[in-house]
């Protein structure tokens, strides 16, 4: 059997074989949180490139959403100024048209004055023969 002195070999080795276990656990578990401890590191640089990029590409478009808001400006602008230019060529057009009729109407009023005189002239020219014949 064994002895109070062999039992606390025994308890002594075991001691020593857990403290040696656990201190070996202790630097597994320590040298595993500094390898997360550097992911983790890497993960939070690459994160700050990730905000880099997205706050370049808000500035992208911030920038396109206000040449976006000009362009909108501009084509009310050039709606409007289109608007004007289709107001005044409707009322050119209305002009014209009243040219035209008024021409038109002085044209046939001429035609008629010559139709009318070309007949005077015709009545006078039988009269003409008339007395010359006497």
């Amino acid at each position: 059997m064994l002895e109070k002195n062999d039992l606390e070999q025994i308890q002594a080795v075991v001691k020593n074989e857990v403290e040696t276990a656990l201190d070996n656990f202790a630097v597994i578990v320590q040298e595993g949180f500094a390898g997360v401890d550097k992911r983790f590191e890497q993960v939070d640089k690459r994160f700050e490139q990730v905000d880099k990029r997205f706050e370049q590409v808000d500035k992208r478009f911030d920038a396109v959403d206000q040449e976006l808001y000009s362009l909108k400006q501009e084509m009310v602008s050039i709606r409007a100024h289109l608007s004007r230019i289709d107001e005044r060529l409707d009322s050119l057009e209305v002009k014209v048209d009243r040219l035209f009729q008024t021409e038109t109407e002085d044209v046939q009023a001429v035609s008629r004055d010559v139709v009318a005189l070309r007949q005077e002239v015709e009545i006078l020219k039988k009269q003409v023969a008339i007395l010359q014949a006497r």
